[in-house]
């Protein structure tokens, strides 16, 4: 079966409407290397892997079944669920993510939010696109210059509470009203169709980026890891804004950095 963008959006789309319906009945599981997880993760994860499957036996690494960072050939990068927490407690901050990545690089990706019904993807070097029940656009990211007036939101790291807030803390000094909502795929999707101008994450999963970043450099953004360079599904780190306010993105995540380190 040929593997494109539409393709991978659809099995996206489906995975999103069973969670819709299942939301009211999920129940928390607990789980040793993961802070918090529904049934409803391992669900829409089971029927994710299974529609992929078709397209042949391509290795899978998904947040909550694991799997092999592969750098060589094709590999499905998945997030059935991000924003478990979100999703759990009522709020309709949450998504599905789904990558194809071939020797190490990002080549399809799509996010779809259930909740507003809206799906993003994107293919190499194809542009990104949002798709909603009424229409279907290309997207662009925003094109504020003043890192002052600039939306930039960031998220929790897990284990690592003092460079959460320290991100936070230089933020909110250096830029408009950040947020932290806890869900890395939907943020992105913000910056990619401009709705704010940039997101750091210092400790992300391949499956927060792998889909969602792509779309974002395919929307005309930039993406790069802490150090300004090239982001890949497997940076430590990630920077991703309109291109514009990039370096003082750079400037304020090594400032976070430093200052946690010194203390």
């Amino acid at each position: 079966m040929r593997i494109d963008a539409h393709a991978v959006a659809d099995i996206a789309v489906m995975a999103g409407a069973a969670l819709r319906t299942h939301r009211g009945r999920a129940r928390e599981i607990r789980a040793p290397k993961k802070d918090f997880l529904t049934s409803a993760d391992l669900q829409a994860e089971t029927y994710i892997l299974a529609a992929l499957s078709e397209f042949g036996d391509i290795p899978v690494l998904s947040e909550e079944t694991g799997g092999e960072e592969k750098h060589k050939g094709r590999l499905w990068v998945v997030d059935p669920l991000d924003g478990s927490l979100n999703y759990w407690r009522g709020d309709h901050f949450w998504g599905i993510s789904i990558a194809l990545v071939k020797d190490g690089v990002s080549t399809i990706g799509t996010v779809y939010l259930p909740e507003s019904q809206e799906l993003f993807f994107a293919a190499l070097s194809k542009g990104a696109y949002r798709e909603t029940q009424e229409s279907e656009r290309a997207i662009h990211v925003s094109a504020g210059v003043d890192v002052k007036k600039s939306q930039v939101w960031t998220d929790h790291i897990k284990g690592s509470p003092d460079l959460t807030c320290e991100i936070f803390r230089q933020l909110s000094q250096a830029t408009r009203y950040p947020q932290v909502r806890l869900c890395a795929t939907a943020s992105l999707m913000q910056v990619a169709q401009g709705k704010i101008d940039g997101y750091i994450h210092p400790k992300p999963e391949p499956w927060d980026i792998a889909a969602a970043a792509l779309i974002v450099e395919m929307a005309g953004g930039k993406a790069t890891n802490f150090v300004g360079e090239p982001w890949t599904p497997f940076s430590e780190s990630i920077i991703a804004s309109n291109g514009y306010i990039h370096t003082q993105l750079l400037e304020i995540a090594y400032a976070a950095v430093t200052a946690t380190r010194n203390r």
